[in-house]
């Protein structure tokens, strides 16, 4: 019983690695839209392509300078 919690261990230590990374450096621009709430147009753009058609169809696209 030991070997399998340490086994779960194991696992959902290296999910929490990988979560972390894809979270931060694995996609740029989104600890900004964490900790602010904004994306770069640019980034938006790229992740999000039929959200920023329709942010902008709709004219809720806020530009922060």
């Amino acid at each position: 019983m030991y070997t399998l919690h340490a086994l779960g261990f194991v696992v959902i230590f290296a999910f929490f690695f990988v979560h972390l990374y894809l979270g931060t450096v694995g996609n740029p621009g989104s600890v900004q839209a964490m900790l602010t709430g904004y994306m770069e147009k640019p980034v938006l753009r790229m992740l999000h392509p039929k959200w920023y058609k329709e942010m902008e169809h709709e004219g809720t696209l806020v530009i922060k300078k």
